[in-house]
């Protein structure tokens, strides 16, 4: 189960992350990202260079943080230190007197001649062999086949980047699922973590691979092109984990070339690691203070000293998560938002900081026809808001002018609405199209649609606050105040109390479900892994966020989680919390209803979950179903054949409508 003492985030729910290099210091990436699992923090894409790219790989595979952490701390990192291979080196020509004299030679003589023919003082093959084994004990569990060959960029759960330096090419190396699906992740992390003259230089084709921290040691460029192409909404939303070391433990006396030889290549990987910082601003820094421990202290680095830098990654990532407003308020106000998932999220993120009262003003969603769609969406963060003493205004046209075929549904959410305490006005003008949240108060924000594009997808949306955008607040909040006669709220906290429902009663509503009426059912405990079976590929960042938020309360109650509940309001109505919905599928159970909470469960270690699994059902799956080690969380708006791709749309079940629309019929 997640901790619950660690405060958790909510702008990096869903976020890129990028491990800097930094030799044997990778126990404080390890401590880092369970601080960052344990904070709520998701990564659906990460990047390394040099120990940073074994984090991202096991990462990227789906390992959990104790599987990680585990793995570092009771690793002997000079098992990874072999002597160097002539046979390895990347001169083609030998000097035939070193050749001679190396086998009369010890210490630092012996190591210069090495250094001179090998290209480096010890080989890096050890590396990829653990990589490799390690990558095979995660991979397999959901792709089998890697146990009979190398494990590929293709076969991880998330994209990767890896980076090394091209000497020959005077370039960064990188590899990726998009350019270079087929190679090994373990032979690009071997070439990532090769610190030039401690290992010997890779060849590989016409290349000659080092340490990929030569050129990148943060190598948050890898995702530029990718996040403008595909997920423009990211590139805020990176974190970048980078070690510090002590200013004391840098040498500046230099007792010999291998001293030299270790300060030049220090310098020139904090030297780039200060440009790139400079040039990518939109970056999230976590900074970990590692001490005295130098990057190739590979016979210093104990059980002991794994401790100290575990516990310092965790730390500081807690202080980040703890200071995450600043870091991210830097950001989230200089974007143009964009759809109906980005517009959903600003509100639940922005929710918690509202102190009195909210307002909602038009159709702040899209042009289907139904005014107050969005409330479906975001109604475990708008009950949760009505029981602090949220005040809810919703200014939205008359019921009349929404199409005869709607007109059911909207009434239902206007009853929701009016359940939590939210009063409605019915206008046919419209002032604007968004969310205010506390306009008469000093953090005041407004969440504001283009009038332009009110598009499921395109809608285009701006954040404003009264620290920033005052002329904007206050003219907004003067539209309002226009149209909102006083009004006599209740300023104390609502207690819409949780209750067990029974299953009969969520089972009856499925029943009517036009693909379940000849169908079974049993409510028991479904065992959660990662190949369970998912009709969706996509986990959206808004959900996730108000799921934690639900079983906060569910825990704060005790209340057993996924168990049917329902919210019953001040007059004794009620609406129910639906669990999960598996069917059966010859011998497998294939998630129909509450991938959100499957993700979470995986994420958090649940073992089991309480959910309906429905039998004998005749109908053909809406979709076709993927092992849940392939859903990816997202920020941006997906559209319901993005998320089911090739959905058919006559099979789709119905599941919430059918809940909520039918007590609505029921109730009248």
């Amino acid at each position: 189960m997640e901790p619950e003492a660690v405060q958790r985030t909510r702008f990096f729910s869903n976020c890129w992350g990028v491990f800097e290099g930094g030799g044997v210091r990778g126990a404080a990436l390890a401590g880092a990202y369970q601080a960052s699992i344990d904070s709520g923090v998701r990564f659906n894409r990460v990047a390394g260079t040099s120990a940073g790219s074994i984090i991202a790989a096991l990462v990227a595979a789906g390992a959990k943080p104790d599987f990680i952490s585990s793995r570092l701390i009771e690793k002997d990192f000079l098992e990874l230190v072999k002597p160097s291979k002539s046979k390895e080196s990347i001169f083609d020509q030998k000097i035939p007197l070193f050749q001679a004299l190396r086998p009369f030679t010890f210490g630092s003589p012996r190591k210069l001649i090495n250094l001179i023919l090998d290209s480096g003082l010890h080989s890096s093959e050890a590396i990829e062999d653990w990589v490799e084994s390690l990558l095979k004990e995660i991979v397999s569990v959901y792709e089998p086949s890697v146990q009979k060959r190398l494990v590929a960029f293709k076969d991880l759960r998330l994209p990767l980047h890896i980076v090394a330096s091209d000497l020959a090419q005077s370039q960064a190396k990188v590899w990726s699922r998009e350019d270079t699906p087929q190679d090994s992740v373990a032979f690009a992390v071997r070439c990532s973590c090769t610190i030039p003259f401690y290992f010997q230089a890779i060849k590989y084709g016409s290349s000659v691979l080092v340490d990929g921290g030569v050129l990148s040691n943060l190598p948050a460029f890898a995702f530029q092109g990718i996040a403008l192409s595909e997920d423009r909404s990211m590139l805020s939303k990176i974190i970048c984990f980078r070690m510090l070391e002590a200013p004391s433990s840098i040498n500046s006396q230099m007792s010999s070339i291998f001293d030299l030889g270790s300060s030049l290549s220090a310098t020139i990987v904090n030297g780039a690691t200060s440009i790139q910082l400079a040039l990518q601003p939109q970056i999230n820094l976590v900074n970990i203070d590692t001490g005295n421990i130098k990057a190739t202290d590979f016979s210093k680095v104990k059980d002991k000293e794994k401790k100290e830098l575990y516990d310092s990654g965790y730390r500081a990532v807690k202080k980040f998560i703890e200071d995450e407003r600043i870091y991210a308020r830097n950001n989230l106000f200089s974007r143009v938002y964009r759809g109906f998932d980005e517009n959903l999220l600003l509100l639940i993120q922005s929710l918690p900081e509202c102190s009195d009262s909210l307002y909602v003003c038009g159709n702040p969603t899209n042009t289907s026809g139904a005014p107050t769609y969005w409330v479906y969406y975001s109604f475990p963060s708008l009950l949760l808001a009505a029981r602090r003493g949220i005040k809810i205004t919703v200014v939205t046209q008359p019921i009349g002018d929404v199409p005869n075929n709607k007109q059911a549904a909207e009434r239902y959410r206007r009853w929701l609405l009016q359940q939590l305490g939210a009063h409605i006005i019915e206008e046919k003008l419209i002032p604007f199209n968004g969310f205010l949240i506390d306009p008469d108060q000093v953090n005041s924000l407004a969440i504001v649609n283009s009038d332009q594009d009110r598009e499921f997808e395109n809608e285009y949306i701006r954040l404003y606050t009264r620290e920033m955008d005052t002329p904007v607040i206050e003219n907004l909040w003067k539209l309002l105040q226009n149209l909102i006669p006083p009004a006599n709220f209740s300023t104390s906290a609502r207690d819409f109390s949780f209750h067990t429902c029974t299953v009969e009663e969520v089972s009856e509503r499925l029943m009517l479900l036009p693909q379940y009426r000849n169908a079974t059912f049993t409510f028991q405990d479904v065992p959660v892994h990662e190949t369970l079976m998912t009709l969706q590929h996509y986990v959206k960042e808004y959900k996730l966020i108000q799921v934690h938020q639900l079983l906060h309360e569910f825990r704060n109650s005790g209340i057993e989680f996924f168990h049917p509940q329902k919210v019953v309001f001040n007059d004794n109505n009620y609406s129910i919390v639906t669990p999960p919905v598996f069917e059966k599928v010859g011998n497998k159970l294939v998630l129909i209803e509450g991938n959100t909470r499957i993700f979470h469960c995986l994420q958090n270690g649940y073992q089991t979950i309480k959910a309906i699994v429905m039998e004998n059902v005749e109908a053909e799956l809406p979709g076709e179903p993927i092992m849940f080690s392939r859903v990816q969380l997202t920020s941006v708006t997906k559209t319901l054949n993005a998320l089911t791709p090739n959905i058919r749309v006559a099979q789709y079940r119905q599941i919430e409508k059918q809940m909520h629309d039918e007590f609505w019929h029921e109730s009248n």
